[in-house]
C-alpha cells in the first residue's frame, strides 16, 4: 500500500455548460479511473500521472455553466514545478475540461432523437484514460462475455495487481501497470 501523504491543490476552469458529475460518473456506471474509486459528491480516484502514483480528489464548486473543479492529487514525495504542471494538464484533459461542446448542441438542438440528449445529459463531457495500457486490458477483459463476469474479471484483476493508494482517508485500488503486469508468472 502507497501512502501519499504529499499533494498540491490547483482549480481547473472547464469549458461550459459542464456537469460535473455526468462528467466524473458517468450514468452508465463506468469510472473515471478505477471501478473502485469513492463517488459522494466528491470524487476520490487513484491512478497513474505522468508516470506518477496519485490519489485525486475532486470536487465542484461552480455551476453547469460556469464550472470550477477543485482538484487535489495526493503523491509519495515532493514534485518538481514541471512534473506539478504536467500532472494538472493531463488532469484537465482526462475530465475533458477543454471540450468545446458547442457545435455538437448547436446540431443535436435541430434533430428529432438527438435534442433529448441535451436535456438528459447536458453538460456531460467526454473522459480520457491516462494511460491507454488500462483502455487495451479492459477491452480484453470485455470480449466475448457477459458484461457481469467482465465486471468480475476487471475488479479481479485490478483487486490482485493493482497498487493501493492510501490518501485524505481513504483507500483506492489503482489500475495496474504493465511494469506490475510483466512479472506475474503463471501458476
Amino acid at each position: 500500500m502507497a501512502r501519499l501523504a504529499d499533494s498540491f491543490s490547483f482549480v481547473i476552469r472547464p469549458k461550459p455548460p459542464y456537469d460535473f458529475k455526468l462528467t466524473v460518473k458517468k450514468p452508465a456506471g463506468w469510472s473515471l479511473f478505477t471501478p473502485f474509486e469513492i463517488y459522494a459528491g466528491t470524487l476520490w480516484t487513484a491512478t497513474y500521472l505522468d508516470g506518477t502514483f496519485a490519489g485525486i480528489r475532486l470536487g465542484s464548486s461552480g455551476t453547469v455553466n460556469r464550472p470550477v473543479v477543485n482538484a487535489r492529487i495526493f503523491v509519495k514525495g515532493k514534485v518538481t514545478r514541471q512534473k506539478h504542471a504536467e500532472m494538472e494538464r493531463l488532469l484537465a484533459r482526462t475530465i475533458g475540461a477543454d471540450q468545446d461542446l458547442s457545435g455538437f448542441y448547436s446540431m443535436a438542438r435541430k434533430d428529432k432523437i438527438l435534442k433529448h440528449t441535451i436535456d438528459d445529459l447536458y453538460g456531460m463531457h467526454d473522459t480520457f484514460s491516462s494511460t491507454i495500457f488500462s483502455d487495451a486490458v479492459l477491452a480484453i477483459l470485455l470480449q466475448m462475455a457477459p458484461l457481469r463476469r467482465s465486471n468480475e474479471m476487471t475488479s479481479s484483476f485490478i483487486t490482485n495487481y493493482g497498487e493501493l493508494a492510501e490518501f485524505d482517508e481513504r483507500k483506492i485500488r489503482a489500475w495496474p501497470v504493465p511494469k506490475r503486469v510483466c512479472t506475474i508468472t503463471a501458476q
